[in-house]
């Protein structure tokens, strides 16, 4: 008895598993509505997705119990709040000076100095080296002589 009562299970469990391969194989059309649960559990009581129940008509008044209570109180407050806030606290001077910084900030300045036209040339870059050399020449030329020196190095004359 105990053999056929297996093999009855068995069938039953490969019966099942077989239905479940052929619904989950079955091709799924553009007109199909899948469905989606558009909130977590968590954001409506997050300890009854956690599988803890809280029976409220025998509420002890231990600790545990009451700062449970707080919490659970301040996430449903926190549920209704809008997630995103319209006013952050900034008046309309303050973001456009905010802005004005973000915008130079994002401006691309070179570097000229005499050691980034020699990571240049290390990296094999000469070219971009000479036109660092030359901008500096301009921009120091007590140091001309200097600079025009290493362009000479540099294109190999």
């Amino acid at each position: 008895l105990t053999v056929e009562a297996e093999e009855s299970a068995k069938e039953k469990i490969k019966s099942i598993l077989a239905g479940q391969v052929a619904e989950f194989n079955k091709p799924i059309t553009e007109e199909d509505q899948l469905p989606i649960s558009t909130e977590p559990f968590h954001t409506v009581d997050y300890f009854a997705s956690q599988g803890i129940k809280i029976d409220l008509t025998k509420i002890p008044q231990d600790k545990l119990t009451v700062q449970l209570r707080k919490f659970t109180d301040w996430l449903k407050y926190m549920r209704k709040v809008s997630p995103s806030p319209t006013d952050l606290g900034t008046d309309p001077a303050q973001e456009t000076k905010v802005q004005t910084i973000a915008q130079h900030s994002n401006e691309a300045k070179e570097v000229l100095t005499e050691a980034m036209a020699e990571v240049l040339e290390k990296q094999g870059q000469p070219e971009k080296a000479i036109q660092i050399y030359i901008k500096l020449s301009f921009l120091y030329p007590e140091k001309s002589a200097y600079f025009a020196a290493k362009i000479q190095q540099l294109k190999g004359i």
